[in-house]
């Protein structure tokens, strides 16, 4: 039963973080409010990522924790917990993921699809840092206005970054943002090369 809300939890949050990055951005009308879809992309994806840690049960109960006071904070209209929860929440939910992923004991298949979320949810924590760097560091980034950037324009500037193609469009200034964007173009070269020599050695 677990296993069995585990495996569907993963298999729903790789497909709600792939819709939230490859498809909504697409299909979003260009200067549309898109807050609301982002939202409640965000909680789903939070709730699928629940069930995918489900064994885990002190940290889902801690996601869960982390989802409920996100809820609020955006009915408050605090923008600034808003961007911290949302990143300790997708921090909490990608290391108990990693726990898996690197587990002796899980079914090939399982870790595989782990790893897959796993490499998304970098990218997703990313961009959740450079839109708290954005907000708190004044001209951070070139090529933005932070007021008028959504999730999407940091996600898409996150996997740029991360898989190191650097259109240039959006460029790190501030020193902060140039480190991170460094540290996550380093972790975009090396996670492929540790993932693949796990995977293989379980084999």
């Amino acid at each position: 039963m677990a296993s069995g809300l585990r495996r569907s939890g993963m298999a729903g949050l790789l497909a709600l973080t792939a819709l939230g990055i490859f498809v909504l951005p697409v299909i979003t009308p260009m200067g549309a409010d898109i807050s609301l879809a982002e939202r409640l992309l965000l909680i789903l994806t939070l709730a699928s990522g629940i069930a995918a840690i489900s064994d885990h049960q002190r940290v889902a109960s801690l996601l869960a924790l982390l989802t409920a006071a996100l809820v609020i904070a955006w009915a408050l209209g605090s923008t600034a917990w808003h961007h911290v929860l949302l990143l300790v929440s997708l921090v909490v939910l990608a290391v108990a993921i990693a726990t898996g992923v690197f587990a002796a004991r899980r079914p090939i298949g399982d870790r595989l699809l782990g790893a897959i979320v796993l490499y998304l949810l970098v990218g997703a924590i990313f961009a959740a840092v450079y839109a708290l760097v954005a907000g708190h560091v004044p001209g951070a980034f070139a090529g933005v206005t932070p007021s008028r950037t959504t999730m999407f324009d940091w996600g898409y500037f996150s996997f740029v970054t991360l898989t190191t193609v650097g259109y240039g469009d959006i460029s790190p200034v501030a020193n902060v943002a140039r480190s991170l964007a460094a540290l996550e173009a380093l972790l975009g070269q090396l996670y492929p090369a540790i993932i693949i020599a796990r995977l293989v050695s379980a084999r």
